[in-house]
Parts: C-alpha cells; sequence; structure tokens
C-alpha cells in the first residue's frame, strides 16, 4: 500500500506542519488508489463533490464539512476534483510535543483514533469563517517565516485543535470524562506504535500495566 510521508522541508526550514488550500497543492493525494500517510490531517472543505472511504467510513463530501484523519488509516478519495475548494491542515505529533508538556495531547482530541462516531463534521457559515481567520493568521507566518515563526505557528494549531475539539464533542455529545482518562490515551499511543503487530488485549494491557478486563472496559 502506498505511504504518503510528511514534507518537512517543503519551506527551506524544518516545519512539521503545513496549511495550504487545494490551489496551492492540486497534487494533493485525492486518488481512488489505496492508501496512507505518517501524518495527522484535518480537510476543511469549502466546496466538493464526491465521497471519501476511510477505513470502514464512507463519507460524502459536503460544504463546510471538516475531515478528521488519523495517522496510517486507509482511504480511498472519489471525487470531481474541478469542483474542489478546500483547506488542508497536517501535522506531525512531534510538532506540538517538543513544546508542550503534555505528550498525550493530541490523543485527548476527540476526532483522531475515533472509531465509534463518523470522522467529520458539518459546521455552518459562520464557524467556517471563524476557522479561516486562524487559517490567514497561519499562512501569513508561514509566508513570512521568522526566527520565532513556529511558536506562533504551534499556539494558533493548539488552538484551532482544541477549538475543533470542542465543537466534534458538542455535536455528537460526547462526555468531558473522556478527556481525562489517561489509560485510554495511552492506549491510544501504543495503538498507533504498535498497530501492524497485531497485538492482543492482553499485550496491550501488560505494556500499560493493567488487567485485561480494565482494559476492556
Amino acid at each position: 500500500m502506498k505511504i504518503i510521508h510528511f514534507q518537512k522541508n517543503k519551506y527551506g526550514v524544518e516545519l512539521l506542519m503545513d496549511l495550504a488550500n487545494y490551489q496551492d497543492i492540486p497534487h494533493y493525494h485525492f486518488e481512488p488508489e489505496l492508501h496512507q500517510t505518517d501524518f495527522f490531517e484535518i480537510i476543511f472543505i469549502e466546496t466538493a463533490k464526491g465521497k471519501l472511504y476511510l477505513d470502514q467510513q464512507q463519507i460524502q463530501l459536503q460544504t463546510h464539512a471538516i475531515i478528521f484523519i488519523s495517522p496510517l488509516q486507509k482511504r480511498q478519495w472519489f471525487v470531481e476534483k474541478e469542483s474542489i475548494e478546500s483547506y488542508f491542515l497536517a501535522f506531525q505529533e512531534s510538532f506540538l510535543n517538543d513544546f508542550f508538556s503534555d505528550k498525550l495531547f493530541v490523543y485527548r482530541l476527540q476526532y483522531f483514533f475515533n472509531y465509534h462516531n463518523a470522522l467529520f463534521l458539518k459546521t455552518n457559515d459562520s464557524y467556517f469563517v471563524k476557522i479561516q481567520r486562524t487559517f490567514q493568521d497561519i499562512l501569513s507566518e508561514i509566508k513570512h517565516y521568522q526566527s520565532d515563526s513556529h511558536h506562533i505557528i504551534r499556539s494558533l494549531l493548539y488552538y484551532l485543535l482544541t477549538l475543533l475539539n470542542r465543537e466534534y464533542a458538542l455535536h455528537y455529545q460526547l462526555s468531558d470524562e473522556t478527556q481525562n482518562h489517561y489509560i485510554a490515551y495511552q492506549f491510544k499511543a501504543l495503538l498507533e506504535k504498535y498497530i501492524h503487530q497485531n497485538l492482543r488485549v492482553e499485550d496491550y494491557a501488560q505494556k500499560l500495566g493493567i488487567s485485561r478486563i480494565t482494559l476492556s472496559k
């Protein structure tokens, strides 16, 4: 299976985060060929026609929809490329971990590594405009990159991810308790690391130092 890797030196300096619209990157992987990436993605659809197969989910593309994709998720796109207007936000986990002390932050986000709810969010016009304002701040820092720009970009990304998490949890009526379940998010981190080794529940429980019954709960 094709794996697409993050281009960390795209801007001439190492930057483990990227934001662009489809006009800037028309080669974006909107392809029917089954593929994966090694980074997190959030796709903000302004307009599009078609559908996405994401693991076991089928997502119909809609105006002002937001799609959340975790690393190594299998995907296939069936879209009319001439109809696409969208933004792509991509980042690697270490971009946040290099600065924030909470190494499990990305795993606390309700929309990544979520196998129970739909991995998209339909928003209204005003919310989408609010998101786009943050886009412009990030794009401005990337375009006029300075020695401290990575701090500003990282802070804006943190703000945006948290804002989206609040909206996603509200939309799908998810409990705030999951935000504080430390073992659950350690388990998510282990899943990403060992997903291709097909470990048993007992193996993950042992790595976490808990019983299989506790992990299952």
